[in-house]
């Protein structure tokens, strides 16, 4: 689809006084000079260095200089005196005595501006402040108790003492008293001291036990400890005839969707099987069940036989396990259109996830035909930031898109929900296009062709004017049902 045309002062105050001591006894001999007047101290004896000097109250005081402090108008910096006249707070300069804060609003459009005061605020409806940007996201919390939204918020915190686990739910990891606890218990211990893996047996509950001993018994009666080491595919075939004694152990209550929406937000690194091992061990039983129907129906239609990249293998035994897949998660009641609005507002796969799986069976279907369009003209292996290779595969597959993204504006309601847009929004023109119907959305094409033709992708607003009532008049006025 074409880009359409488009971030409490403190005052010393100091006072010096000078005080003059001088001659002049009171027998008025002058010529015996100066003599100092003595305190007797109690045993009559005169004390040591306790000489004050004759009464000068008769002479006249000198002037005292007093500073006044210059701080009219001033927040910040000397006052003159050797004090101050405030003091500016942290990170704000004081500049010729004001605190004057620059605000940090560059590519920034709401959200605090460092100073005290806002870079704007969202004003359109179902807009939020992400990092600065105003945008339509919408919080992904279904099923979750804690951890991210997807918005930059949160789903909430744990108490308690629980943790926020990998499936977004409160919870502790290995409790001894559960099932899955008495194996992390005694993986604890040195496989020699019997003692420490007895202990795990006896702080577990009873019916912990009895599942811990269920897994066991079926493990042993099917090879599972006879298998050389290393011998992988022994143990998996083991494994796989007590499906249900260690579902019986290591379950949870994520629904068969839960159950999904979690393994889709594990990382692609060496911490993801770990993590896609808590979300299907925090599954249901049911939820289990349900899934192992579906990842058998892939794994008998050749799923896993795929050689990697082939996505069309991929899709093939994907769509013949689409009545499994639909058990686990139902289909939504979105349209293939909505859907697409979901998509490219998330900012993580789990919530893509989310939003594909909001959507009807046909809506899924129509969604499926344009990746897999985009995808053969090779959308997904073009460099990043190659947008004329991305562009290049996507108008191959206008067609497809059109079929998945449309709605029942006519051209001229696109063109005017168009200018209506906040410029800083990058949804809303996206929503404006999508939701015209397909005549609407090739009569608006049409137009936008010819604008560009006259006047470059970055052409100026009077180009663009003059355009539309010169040269691109007749697709201007067919949109516009002129």
């Amino acid at each position: 689809m074409r880009r359409l045309l488009a971030l409490v002062s403190v005052l010393a105050l100091v006072v010096g006084l000078n005080m003059l001591g001088c001659g002049g006894g009171d027998d008025g001999n002058d010529a015996a000079g100066e003599e100092d007047v003595t305190i007797q101290n109690d045993t009559g004896n005169p004390e040591e260095d306790s000489t004050i000097p004759e009464d000068d109250t008769n002479k006249p005081e000198e002037d005292v200089d007093v500073c006044v402090p210059e701080c009219d108008g001033l927040q910040c910096g000397p006052d003159g005196c050797g004090g101050t006249c405030g003091v500016c707070p942290n990170g704000v300069p004081c500049q010729n005595g004001l605190c004057v804060c620059t605000p940090a609003c560059q590519g920034k459009q709401c959200g605090d501006d460092g100073c005290g005061g806002t870079c704007g605020t969202c004003t359109e409806a179902g807009a939020t402040c992400v990092e600065g940007i105003c945008t339509f996201c919408e919080p992904k919390c279904a099923g979750k108790e804690c951890g991210p939204d997807t918005c930059g918020g949160s789903c909430g915190s744990c108490s308690n003492g629980e943790i926020c686990l990998d499936t977004g739910l409160c919870g502790i990891e290995g409790p001894v008293n559960e099932c899955p606890g008495i194996f992390d218990c005694i993986n604890a211990c040195d496989p020699t001291d019997t003692a420490c893996q007895q202990n795990c047996m006896n702080e577990a509950s009873m019916d912990a036990q009895m599942a811990f001993n269920g897994v066991i018994q079926c493990l042993d009666t099917n090879g599972y400890w006879d298998c050389a080491e290393g011998d992988d595919a022994c143990l998996t075939e083991a494994s796989n005839k007590c499906e249900t004694e260690l579902t019986a152990c290591f379950h949870g209550n994520l629904t068969c969707a839960e159950m999904y929406n979690c393994l889709n937000s594990c990382p692609n690194d060496e911490t993801g099987q770990e993590c896609g091992s808590d979300c299907i061990g925090n599954g249901s039983i049911e939820g289990q069940a349900i899934w192992n129907d579906f990842i058998d129906c892939l794994d008998a239609n050749g799923y896993f036989d795929c050689t990697e990249g082939d996505e069309a293998c991929y899709q093939t035994a994907w769509d013949a396990c689409q009545t499994e897949f639909e058990a686990c998660i139902p289909p939504g009641t979105a349209s293939c259109v909505e859907m697409y609005l979901c998509v490219i507002q998330c900012q993580d796969s789990a919530c893509s996830q989310e939003c594909l799986a909001s959507g009807t069976s046909e809506a899924q279907g129509l969604w499926n035909d344009f990746i897999n369009c985009i995808d053969s003209k090779g959308y997904f292996e073009c460099a990043e930031g190659d947008d004329a290779c991305m562009q290049a595969a996507w108008d191959q597959c206008n067609t497809e898109f059109t079929a998945c993204a449309h709605g029942e504006k006519t051209c001229k309601e696109v063109f005017e929900c168009l200018n209506a847009c906040n410029p800083a929004s990058e949804i809303c023109p996206l929503e404006c296009q999508v939701t015209g119907s397909v005549a609407a959305q090739e009569a608006f094409s049409l137009m936008v062709d010819c604008v560009v033709n006259e006047c470059g992708e970055a052409g100026d607003a009077e180009c663009q004017n003059n355009a539309l009532t010169g040269n691109c008049a007749s697709p201007y006025n067919d949109c516009l049902g002129n």
